[in-house]
């Protein structure tokens, strides 16, 4: 698989994760707010934590994707800089 088609679908991963995310944190909130009530509404704690995760997320993929094409672009240039005329 191409290196970059691979950071493509690491980045398309993220975003479903993302999503994953925000929806276990809402069902997270819902299910404190019933068995564990509190002065203050969980959806406002699991939520910022839950974009912190998203954060992480996005950060490591796109330090991958920028690692791939380092990778890529020092390999085609060793090449050429080899080559004698």
């Amino acid at each position: 698989m191409n290196k970059m088609a691979r950071g493509l679908s690491y980045l398309i991963a993220a975003c479903f994760e993302a999503v994953a995310v925000i929806f276990g944190a809402a069902l997270a909130a819902r299910y404190l707010d019933a068995n564990h009530p509190q002065g203050f509404r969980w959806l406002a704690l699991t939520m910022p934590v839950g974009f912190l995760v998203i954060c992480h997320t996005f950060y490591v993929v796109l330090r991958a994707i920028v690692r791939m094409d380092k990778e890529t672009s020092a390999t085609d240039g060793s090449q050429g800089g080899n080559k004698r005329s």
